[in-house]
């Protein structure tokens, strides 16, 4: 957990692939929020076409991130 109480996301994100094999259920870390007694917890149910869209979304933001990508050889 960092100094301004972020946790970060691949520590704690969890994911199952369901029974068919056509759905991923993505699990975040509970969040705390200020008059809520309990943690809530958020899962997101994902099929293949989502998950590849997030993937390409990933792809394109870390493309702009540092440091640069090293280009194969």
């Amino acid at each position: 957990m960092s100094d301004d109480g972020r946790v970060p996301l691949g520590w704690a994100v969890t994911y199952k692939v369901s029974a068919d094999q056509r759905r991923v259920r993505m699990h975040l870390p509970p969040l705390r929020f200020a008059g809520v007694r309990k943690p809530v917890s958020i899962y997101m149910d994902l099929d293949a076409e989502a998950v590849d869209a997030f993937q390409r979304q990933l792809a394109e933001i870390r493309a702009q991130m540092l440091p640069a990508l090293c280009e194969p050889p």
